[in-house]
């Protein structure tokens, strides 16, 4: 019922133009270009392709590349919803509450924590 809701929200023409005509609801779209304009931290989790993670290494592997202020994380056994299973609750919860710890350092020039 989660899904199904999820999905009811979405814009109508988002599947067809996905589905039906990805050239044309993808043209002229450039990750990479995008990506390198990023200048905060990035924190990408992501669970395991066996369980159902969308991304693969190749994706994680281009998306570092890309984006010069990213940090990839894989949780351990959960896939693509890991923040949903009761397993992946703690690790998520750790990975980013130490992402922003890190973040929040002035040596760093990032924020300084209140």
């Amino acid at each position: 019922m989660f899904f199904a809701k999820c999905l009811w929200q979405l814009d109508s023409t988002f599947f067809n133009a996905l589905l039906r005509g990805f050239d044309d609801f993808a043209g002229g779209y450039d990750g990479r270009q995008l990506l390198a304009k990023i200048s905060c931290p990035v924190l990408c989790l992501r669970g395991e392709t066996k369980l159902g993670a969308v991304m693969t290494d190749e994706e994680v592997s281009w998306l570092q590349q890309s984006c010069p202020k990213v940090q990839c994380v894989q949780i351990g056994r959960v896939g693509h919803l890991l923040h949903l299973e009761s397993q992946g609750q703690m690790p998520v919860l750790s990975t980013m509450i130490d992402f922003l710890a890190g973040i929040a350092t002035p040596s760093n020039g990032g924020l300084t924590k209140q």
